[in-house]
This record gives structure tokens, C-alpha cells and sequence, in this order.
């Protein structure tokens, strides 16, 4: 390694660091609730082996009906453990590896790709991916997922090319891990390592390396399918997602048989049969993944990740993907054919799902295959002006605003936009509430937007022996219950509905969206209002008028 790789090396990943560290606290604002899930549960495991079900180290973690895999726990309850239980500590891991894949993709692109400019290129691509900035920031567990699987893909084709055994040993234990992480890197894995696994004995030109290859294909195959069909927690996960509940879905399948006519049976089956209608909807979701409102306009949902106006990729990107992809289509050769293959199933999960979809979190493996293309594109420009300076130097001007304009957008505008989905306001709610309980006898809190308990022994660092023995019976079912005895989670929105259950001096806590009109005044005084950053109002504060 010269000197001038190392400082350009080096300044990539302090970028990307930077990038991903940078007021992790404070952007994305708010403490979304599947943080704050993550980092109690996490906290509780560490201190007492046991989740929020009470379970003693689960492969899922059930939450707020979700099904979490029992790695994101563990890597955020040694954060914690060195870091305190805060906010950072919930994001730090995350947007930690989120870093450290820019090396992976650097060595995984070197080892099929000779050039090192292409795999420089690429890493800086990825190193400023709004879209992959996004997920390393907000505890999101497909960060790690990834890494884990480019850990895995290295170490396979260093067995090939050094004929290490070892190296295929930690290549499954490497892919293996990537599936304690998330959902859908079970698909993920399972498709990458059939078309890495065949590629790869396709091109073999040993009898040991096709061995290899097989064993690999053998143990990912099966090793997937007990994880998928006995864990549980990813098929439960899938059912609640999965394409065949969405309402177009249905309605095909059910009420156009009965708009056929009466006693047209045969041509309801003909025309409206689950082979038809689930490949139409199959081939829509996963084109989806690859139209220009999706990758470069809209950003996809969940919305919560992403600022507004923005695409997963930048607008520049889009004519050098297409320019990558014709010299890709001239310079055909293996390396190319793998990478392109792996862009094409790293969405194919995520088109299996109908929630929230075309889905930013579930289609991510698809960051650095779609970033490597844009690089071939852009070293294909930058090979045509490099001998005029003046052309150069306009050109990375130019591709600085679209950056430029990206940072404005998440740092200024983001924290106003939507904040609803990023539970603004419920940290809020937990340092009034605490600050106002020597003046009450009771508090009684809403549910609306969120069941906001977590949020409470997240920040009252809440002991997770007593909340063993107090509240793991208690937050689970559908009655209201108390949080250190005073202070009351309800069911009801609008807790003011209730008073006359609770008399004497109480602190009500209702929704923002309930109404405080005329009428309401003449019952109740308001003590104060928590909003979000745009304005609107997340809870109302009141007590009875005397």
C-alpha cells in the first residue's frame, strides 16, 4: 500500500464515520419506539438475562407485537455496558458498523475487481449513500446484518483463492451470525450464497473448490430453512408482512369472483386464481425496487428514515447508473455477472412484503450493488474530462451540491417534517412528568400516539430486577396498571374521559388530538402542553379546576 492510497483510504472512512456519528444523539430527532424498545430490552438482558416477556435470552424478542432478533440485543447491551443506558449508546453500535462495512465493501470489491480505483470509488459512493447514512444512524439491525454478510462473501472467496478451509468455517459462522439480526437476511443470505456458491463452481478449476462451493450451498440452504421454519420468530414476522395480505390482494382473489356473475365458477378460477394474481403482484413489487421514484425521488417508506425531497440516491447518480450499466453490458466478464446478480436478488424479500412497502429497511442489501454500477458510470466519466482540468474540476463542484443539499435537508428540514414518526415529544413527556410528580397524588397517561412506558424506565434508568418482578405481568395485557404506584397508563386516548375514576389531585395527560374546548375549561386547567418540532401538540397536560 503506497502513501496515497492510505490518505485517500483514510479520509473515505473518516467521512463515512463522521457521516454516521456526527450529533447521532440529536439526529434523527426523537427516540423512535422501536429504539427505545431495543435499548430497555437490551438493558434488562444485560442486567438480569431476561427480556421485557420475561424469557431468558430469547432468539426473538416479542415487543409492541414485533418479533426482534436476540443479536440486536446483545450488541446494545454491550454499548450500554461501556457507554451507560442513553440514546447514543442505542445508536452508537449501529452506526458503528455502518462505518466499519465501508472496509468490508473495499476488500470484497478488491477481491473480485483488480482496479483499485473502481473499489475506491465505490466505497466513497457508499460512504456518502443517503440511503445507508440513514439506516447506520437509527438502531436500524440490517446495518449489522450487512456487514456480517460481506464478512461472510469475503472470507468464501478467500477459501477459494487460498484454499483455506478455516476461511469457509468463519464464512458460515459469519453468515450464520447476519441471521440473528435481521428478518431478512434470511431470504438475503440464502439467495446471495446460491449465486456467489454457483458462480463459484461454475468457475472452479479444482475438484476441492467445487466441493467447497457445494458444502457451502449444502449448509446455507439448510441451515436458512431451520432457521426460517423452527426460529419462528421470522416466519411469524413474515405472516404479518407478507404480500398475500395486502388489501389489492385480497379483494382480487374474493370479491371479482362474485363480480363474475353468478354460477361463473369456472371463470372466476380461470381469471382470478392465486397463480395469476400473486405473480402480477410479485413482478410490481419487485420493479418497484428499481423505478426512479423509489431510488431517486421518494425514498420509500417507512418515512421516518429519510428527509424530505430526498432519494435513497442522488439525482447525479441516475445517469451514471445507467451509463455503468452500458459499460457493465460491454465489459461483461464473471466479476461484473456476480455483482450484477447480486443486485438483482437483494430485493427479491423485500418484494415479498406488502407493509410499508416499496420498503427502504427491507431492500438495503441493495445499497452497495447499486453503488459499485454508479462507480463504473462515474471512473467512465471522469476517464472521458480528465484532461481538461477546467471540465474536472466543474464536474466535482457540481457533484458536492447534490451532497450539500442532502445535509441541509436532514439537518434542518427532517427534524420539522413528520416528526410524528419518530415519537417526538415522548422523552418530553417522561422529564415533565417527573419534574411535575411531588405536585400530584395520581398521573394518569394516555397510550396515544404510543404506550409511552418504555420510555419511562428507559429514562428513569428504572431497575430491571424490579421491573422483573413488578411489571413484566403487568405491560402486556389490556387493562390500565401502575408505574411506581402513582402514575397510571391508561387504554383510554382521552384519560379526561375517565376522571370521575380517579378523584382528588391528578395530572391528566391526554393525547394531543383530543379536544381541550370550551367546555372542557370549564372543567379542567391546563398545566402545560408538549409538542413536537413542527408545532403540533403530542400531549396535553391538565388538572381539575378547584
Amino acid at each position: 500500500m503506497n502513501k496515497r492510497f492510505l490518505v485517500i483510504f483514510s479520509s473515505i472512512l473518516l467521512l463515512a464515520f463522521f457521516l454516521r456519528m456526527y450529533a447521532l444523539t440529536q439526529y434523527p430527532t426523537g427516540f423512535h419506539i422501536d429504539e427505545v424498545t431495543l435499548g430497555w430490552n437490551a438493558y434488562s438482558i444485560l442486567k438480569t438475562g431476561r427480556d421485557e416477556t420475561g424469557r431468558f435470552l430469547p432468539l426473538y424478542s416479542r415487543s409492541f407485537g414485533l418479533d426482534r432478533a436476540l443479536g440486536n440485543f446483545l450488541l446494545t447491551a454491550v454499548s450500554i455496558n461501556f457507554l451507560g443506558l442513553s440514546e447514543f449508546a442505542v445508536r452508537f453500535p449501529f452506526a458503528f458498523f455502518g462505518g466499519l462495512t465501508l472496509i468490508l465493501w473495499y476488500v470484497f470489491i478488491k477481491k473480485l475487481i483488480i482496479s483499485t480505483k473502481i473499489a475506491l470509488i465505490s466505497t466513497l459512493l457508499l460512504a456518502i449513500s443517503p440511503w445507508h447514512i440513514a439506516l447506520s444512524r437509527t438502531s436500524s439491525e440490517s446495518t449489522v446484518s450487512l456487514f456480517l454478510i460481506l464478512l461472510g462473501h469475503i472470507f468464501f472467496l478467500s477459501a477459494l483463492s487460498q484454499k483455506k478451509f478455516s476461511h469457509m468455517i468463519l464464512s458460515w459462522v459469519s453468515l450464520t451470525l447476519s441471521l440473528f439480526f435481521y428478518h431478512s437476511a434470511v431470504g438475503f443470505v440464502a439467495l446471495s450464497v446460491i449465486t456467489l456458491g454457483s458462480w463459484s463452481f461454475l468457475k472452479a478449476t479444482t475438484q476441492k473448490e467445487r466441493l467447497w462451493s457445494g458444502l457451502t450451498l449444502l449448509f446455507i440452504g439448510v441451515l436458512t430453512f431451520v432457521f426460517f421454519i423452527f426460529g419462528k420468530g421470522g416466519a411469524n414476522r413474515f405472516d404479518q408482512v407478507a404480500f398475500y395480505r395486502d388489501s389489492t390482494v385480497t379483494y382480487e382473489l374474493d370479491k371479482m369472483r362474485f363480480e363474475e356473475g353468478s354460477l361463473q365458477v369456472l371463470r372466476a378460477r380461470i381469471f382470478h386464481n392465486k397463480l395469476i394474481v400473486y405473480t402480477k403482484v410479485l413482478i410490481k413489487n419487485y420493479f418497484d425496487y428499481f423505478s426512479v421514484d423509489f431510488l431517486f425521488v421518494n425514498g420509500g417508506k417507512p418515512p421516518r428514515y429519510m428527509p424530505p425531497a430526498m432519494g435513497l440516491l442522488y439525482l447525479f447518480e441516475l445517469p451514471l447508473l445507467l451509463i455503468g450499466l452500458y459499460v457493465l453490458a460491454r465489459k461483461w466478464n464473471q466479476a461484473w455477472v456476480l455483482l450484477f446478480l447480486l443486485l438483482l436478488v437483494s430485493p427479491v424479500v423485500a418484494a415479498l412484503t406488502s407493509e410499508y412497502t416499496p420498503n427502504l429497511q427491507r431492500s438495503f442489501f441493495m445499497v452497495p450493488y447499486l453503488e459499485v454500477i454508479v462507480s463504473l458510470g462515474l471512473w467512465q466519466v471522469l476517464t472521458v474530462i480528465s484532461k481538461k482540468k477546467l471540465w474536472l474540476f466543474s464536474s466535482m463542484l457540481l457533484l458536492s451540491l447534490p451532497i450539500i443539499y442532502y445535509l441541509h435537508q436532514y439537518y434542518i428540514h427532517m427534524p420539522v417534517h413528520d416528526p410524528l414518526y419518530r415519537n417526538d415529544g415522548a422523552k418530553e413527556l417522561v422529564t415533565t412528568v417527573m419534574s411535575l410528580k411531588s405536585q400530584f397524588d395520581k398521573i394518569i397517561i394516555t397510550r396515544d400516539p404510543e404506550p409511552p412506558y418504555h420510555y419511562f424506565f428507559f429514562f428513569t434508568k428504572l431497575s430491571p430486577f424490579e421491573f422483573q418482578e413488578k411489571y413484566v405481568p403487568l405491560i402486556h395485557q389490556e387493562k390500565d396498571w401502575a408505574f411506581e404506584d402513582m402514575t397510571i397508563f391508561t387504554q383510554k386516548e382521552c384519560p379526561t374521559d375517565i376522571e370521575n375514576a380517579y378523584p382528588g389531585n391528578v395530572l391528566f395527560v391526554n393525547s394531543g388530538q383530543c379536544l381541550f374546548d370550551n367546555k372542557m375549561k370549564l372543567l379542567f386547567t391546563s398545566v402545560g402542553t408538549i409538542t413536537r418540532k413542527d408545532g403540533s401538540i403530542v400531549y396535553q397536560l391538565l388538572k381539575r379546576k378547584i
